[in-house]
């Protein structure tokens, strides 16, 4: 992968049966940063709600028992549903 930044050459790189790749990957994250996925749309959410904008109802639900490929569905609906209040949260 000729002129591809390390980051990008991680990314695509497929695992031979040693793993190699991923710790390779491992090392790189720990060095670079991990992705924050989980914590950005909390501090989204808390940003948001400090604001106190005047009709905004805010919840953020991470899905864990969803895949990459099912959570748009899950999140389409619940999010349908917290719209028309046919789904109430669980405050924890």
């Amino acid at each position: 992968m000729a002129g591809a930044s390390p980051r990008r050459a991680l990314e695509t790189t497929r695992c031979p049966p040693d793993r190699a790749c991923e710790r390779s990957r491992e090392r790189f994250l720990d060095e670079h940063g991990w992705p924050r996925t989980t914590d950005l749309p909390r501090e989204l959410a808390a940003k948001l709600k400090s604001r106190n904008y005047q009709g905004l109802r805010i919840h953020c639900h991470n899905m864990p028992d969803e895949t990459h490929m099912s959570v748009s569905p899950a999140v389409l609906c619940r999010g349908l549903r917290y719209v028309f209040d046919q789904w109430q949260p669980v405050t924890t």
